[in-house]
């Protein structure tokens, strides 16, 4: 998890660069409470995480949209942007911008 918590209703940007990719993984942003009380584990239900993988899926805190193939991937030396807007509620995913 990335530090600060994010609080109140700015929008925020963040950019990760996937500079090595040994196996699975993904980003996204979580509820810390229900992902510190699962012991930083994934299950299949009630995760508390939003999150694309690099291979092309989401993975939502509702079951019913986990594992939805999308399409929307990235690769090593891709740099992914995350916009999280919580007046909107949204979380909008970008590859590789500058």
């Amino acid at each position: 998890m990335i530090e600060p918590e994010l609080k109140g209703n700015t929008k925020r940007r963040i950019k990760l660069k996937a500079s090595y990719l040994p196996s699975w993984i993904s980003m996204g942003i979580c509820f810390r409470d229900i992902v510190k009380t699962n012991g930083y584990s994934f299950p299949a239900e009630n995760h508390g995480t939003f999150q694309l993988s690099y291979d092309g899926y989401n993975w939502g805190h509702k079951s019913t949209i986990n594992e939805n193939y999308h399409g929307w991937y990235f690769n090593e030396q891709d740099t992914v942007t995350m916009e999280y807007d919580p007046k909107l509620n949204t979380l909008v995913y970008f590859k590789n911008e500058n």
